[in-house]
C-alpha cells in the first residue's frame, strides 16, 4: 500500500528540467575548461575494450588525521571532496608523468535548484571530467582552491552526456581512471518499522582501469582502490595507493 509512502516529486520533472538547459551554454563552459588539453590521460592506453571483474585495496586514515584533513579543508573554505580530488590529481600526474592530467569525476547529477530533487527516484547519477593543470611553483592551498573555483563554475552543467565532452575536447576518449566521493547519509537515516536494521552494505564495479571511491565514514575517511588486474599490476596499485595516503 504505497499511500502510506510520503509523496515525492515525479522524474518526469527532472526530465523537463533537462530538456530546458541551454545547450549552447553548457558546450561553451566545458570548451573552455578543456581548452588547450593535448591528450588524454589514460593509465592503460592499451586496455581491451572488455573489462574483468575488478579487484579492489582498501585503506583508511586514522581518526586524528582525518581530524585534521577536515579542518584544513573547512579552513579554506572547501569541501573535503574538493581535497581528495585534488590529492588524486596530483597522484595521478606523478603516475603518468604529466602536469595536465584528467579523470571522471562521477557526480549524483541531482540539481540543487530543483526543488524535491533529493527524494526522486529515478537516473541521475553522471560521470564528467575533472581537469587538473598542476603548476610546481603554486602552494598545495592555492591549488585546492583553484581546482575548487573551477569544479563551482561547471556544477550548472554536469548534467551533459560524457559523449559529448569529449567530442567537443577533441578526444574520443578523455580518460580511463575515475573518482568518487560518496557523499550520503545511509548510516544516519532511522527506520521506523517493526524490524532492526543489523547491517547495510553495497559493491562498486568499475571499468576503468583505476577508480577511486572515497568516503567520510563516523570519524575516518576511507579509501577504497578498484582496479582491472588485466592492465594494472597490483604491486602498483598498493603503490599509489600510498602516495594518496
Amino acid at each position: 500500500d504505497v499511500s502510506v509512502l510520503p509523496a515525492v516529486r515525479p522524474y518526469g520533472d527532472f526530465l523537463r528540467w533537462l530538456a530546458s538547459r541551454d545547450a549552447g551554454v553548457a558546450e561553451a563552459a566545458w570548451r573552455r575548461a578543456l581548452a588547450g588539453l593535448e591528450e588524454p590521460s589514460l593509465v592503460a592506453p592499451t586496455a581491451p575494450r572488455e573489462a574483468t571483474i575488478p579487484q579492489s585495496m582498501r585503506s583508511s586514515l586514522g581518526e586524528e588525521e582525518t581530524a585534521r584533513l577536515v579542518a584544513w579543508a573547512r579552513e579554506r573554505g572547501v569541501t573535503v571532496a574538493g581535497v581528495v580530488q585534488a590529492a588524486w590529481a596530483l597522484v595521478l600526474g606523478r603516475l603518468l608523468g604529466r602536469d595536465d592530467v584528467v579523470f571522471g569525476l562521477t557526480v549524483s547529477g541531482r540539481p540543487a535548484d530543483l526543488v524535491g530533487v533529493e527524494d526522486m527516484v529515478g537516473l541521475f547519477v553522471n560521470t564528467v571530467p575533472f581537469r587538473a593543470r598542476i603548476d610546481a611553483a603554486e602552494s598545495l592551498e592555492a591549488f585546492v582552491e583553484r581546482l575548487h573555483r573551477e569544479q563551482v563554475a561547471l556544477l550548472d552543467h554536469q548534467h551533459v552526456r560524457l559523449a559529448d565532452v569529449q567530442q567537443w575536447a577533441g578526444h574520443q576518449e578523455l580518460f580511463d581512471t575515475g573518482m568518487v566521493f560518496e557523499n550520503y547519509p545511509a548510516e544516519s537515516q532511522k527506520v521506523e518499522a517493526d524490524f532492526d536494521v543489523v547491517r547495510t552494505g553495497g559493491y562498486n564495479g568499475t571499468h576503468y582501469s583505476l577508480n577511486l571511491v572515497a568516503a567520510l565514514r563516523g570519524s575516518q575517511l576511507e579509501l577504497e582502490l578498484s582496479y582491472r588486474a588485466d592492465v594494472v599490476d597490483g604491486g602498483r596499485v598498493r603503490e599509489v595507493l600510498g602516495w594518496l595516503e
